[in-house]
């Protein structure tokens, strides 16, 4: 599952982390599940509640939004463009600049996601990249 990737980052010079953005307990819960699918790799959390993710091996950094989250789009904000959607958040930044700190790398990935297994990945220059190959339309890795 997680072997190859984690095999071919400790052959490389450069280190690499997961990091994900985790408030509100729907979204703390979602994440302890998706950083229990991939414990072998280090994580980088931004969370509200950092006591949550006390027994997992990861550092939880305690993060206060600076504008709305998911929920606040789904019960206070009305949609817009004919109901498809709302505006867009980006407190995600921060859970990436917090990893690049302490890493070469950063690899975002969203707390609703869960990991089957991880394709090969290409070497990753240091900073932020997409690769658009390990990309699927499936919230599932």
């Amino acid at each position: 599952m997680l072997n190859r990737l984690f095999d071919r980052v400790q052959s490389r010079p450069m280190n690499v982390c997961f990091c994900t953005l985790a408030i509100n307990p729907p979204y703390r819960q979602r994440a302890q599940s998706l950083i229990a699918d991939a414990l072998a790799m280090p994580w980088i959390v931004l969370t509200d509640e950092p006591n949550d993710f006390v027994d997992l091996p990861v550092r939880a950094i305690r993060h206060v939004p600076t504008g709305p989250m998911a929920i606040v789009f789904q019960t206070r904000i009305p949609g817009t463009g004919n109901g498809r959607g709302g505006p867009a958040y980006h407190d995600k930044r921060f859970a990436l600049q917090a990893a690049l700190k302490e890493f070469d790398t950063a690899i975002f990935i969203d707390a609703d996601t869960r990991i089957r297994s991880v394709p090969r990945l290409p070497r990753f220059r240091p900073g932020i990249a997409v690769d658009k190959s390990s990309h699927r339309s499936s919230p599932i890795i």
